[in-house]
């Protein structure tokens, strides 16, 4: 029986997308004991995951007393098989003094010489979840190349329940990102929600609350906007998206939610692009985006605010366009 090590200790979406990893290496190895390390705070989106024997959780607010900590169990493991879904050096590290038996990771690194199989990580062409699923053709023979939508995220619902009944017909909104330069246009949003024909649930961190209830809730005329933020977990978000009519989100992790349980998603990418390869991979999907500025895309993770001020990549993603875009999709 082989003992396998999966690394991916980034955000939530790279976790969630992460998951269709997870389920092929399972399906490689079906016999395998499969153990993942995330970051602390990611480790519900594993519930009740059936490929997982074990799960490691990196608490990043004590960085390296954790890493010290989870070193010492990895070790104790002796993993026969150690991917690591990350390029950066913490992780390039951890995986090295593994003492795994086989190593493979993307080649970004100056360390990743010390591989055992370094892969190539390219930024065009590919979906994150197939640049993913590369790592494992150096391990396993005549392992040709999926369709990203053949490797859509898991996640897994079953004990999962929603502390309310939605209104028929909704569309759930993710108006928010950790990015300014992620995120849509707040007034923007408000023309929407005001234009739709369907009663609109709002989501978001705890930390969105407040500014939904502000920016949103009071300030939208004639329309009732239920605002959720902070009050649903992240599977429990998964589920409310699962029998919505249609999800809009950013580009950010409730985009990759969405895609995990197959819900009509349209997906509004500003300063970033979707050659990046993060796009929606529900059946029914659309991207938006702004692709004509000589400045756009400006960044691979978004910025604080907009390198030359104007914003054009999220003014210029009129709510007309967007509103039509619903239309269309709702019609599939």
């Amino acid at each position: 029986m082989k003992k396998i090590l999966i690394i991916q200790t980034a955000f939530i979406g790279d976790v969630i997308l992460a998951t269709s990893f997870l389920a092929q290496v399972a399906k490689h190895y079906p016999a395998a004991q499969i153990t993942l390390l995330v970051r602390k705070g990611n480790e519900s989106l594993l519930q009740d995951n059936p490929h997982l024997h074990k799960l490691y959780v990196w608490n990043k607010q004590r960085k390296w007393s954790s890493f010290l900590q989870i070193l010492r169990e990895i070790r104790k493991e002796k993993f026969d098989l150690l991917f690591n879904l990350q390029r950066f050096f913490t992780t390039t590290v951890l995986s090295l003094l593994s003492r795994a038996q086989i190593k493979v990771g993307f080649s970004s690194h100056w360390l990743s010489f010390f591989y055992d199989h370094p892969i190539e990580h390219r930024m065009d062409a590919l979906h994150e979840v197939q640049r993913n699923y590369q790592l494992l053709m150096p391990v396993i023979d005549q392992l040709t190349m999926k369709r990203a939508q053949e490797l859509r995220p898991e996640l897994y619902l079953n004990s999962v329940t929603l502390p309310f009944e939605p209104e028929k017909n909704y569309l759930v909104l993710a108006p928010f990102s950790v990015w300014a330069t992620k995120a849509w246009p707040e007034q923007y949003w408000r023309e929407l929600i005001e234009k739709v024909q369907w009663p609109v649930i709002l989501i978001g961190s705890a930390q969105d609350a407040a500014k939904a209830e502000q920016s949103f809730v009071k300030r939208v005329n004639g329309k009732q906007v239920d605002n959720y933020c902070g009050k649903l977990n992240l599977l429990q978000s998964a589920l409310l998206m699962k029998g919505a009519q249609l999800v809009i989100a950013n580009d950010s992790a409730p985009l990759h939610l969405a895609s995990a349980v197959n819900a009509p998603t349209l997906a509004i990418f500003c300063s970033t692009s979707a050659k990046f390869g993060f796009t929606p991979l529900a059946s029914v999907s659309k991207v938006l985006q702004v692709s004509h500025l000589p400045c756009h895309p400006c960044g691979l993770h978004g910025q604080k605010a907009c390198p030359l001020v104007h914003f054009r990549c999220g003014y210029d993603l009129k709510p007309e366009l967007v509103l039509h875009e619903i239309k269309q999709l709702i019609k599939v």
